[in-house]
């Protein structure tokens, strides 16, 4: 990333909870040596060109804004997929997209 090898990506905005973090649905549960992640994100810059993207996730519901995670998905991880390109006023050439885990 900090050689310009890579694009990433924040993917924080979800369809029903915009911005709002502590409102975030997309979950991670741990499965082993790694987790699964569901839900969706939207409006996110660098989407569909990104190699890696840090995605908000709840981890543990039951602590509130404590059980919030950031987690790295990767750019062909299995079950990651990414959506339309969204179309904006402005800023043509900015790739903003949705995000499907």
């Amino acid at each position: 990333m900090c050689a310009g090898e890579l694009i990433t990506a924040i993917a924080m905005s979800e369809p029903d909870t915009g911005s709002d973090l502590a409102a975030v649905r997309t979950s991670a549960e741990r499965q082993g040596d790694y987790y699964l992640l569901n839900g969706q994100k939207t409006f996110i810059t660098n989407g569909l060109l990104s190699d890696i993207v840090i995605v908000v996730v709840k981890t543990n519901p039951a602590l509130g804004h404590k059980g919030i995670s950031l987690l790295i998905a990767e750019r062909g991880m299995e079950g990651f997929e990414r959506g339309r390109l969204l179309e904006k006023v402005g800023l043509k050439a900015q790739d903003t997209a949705e995000l499907i885990f």
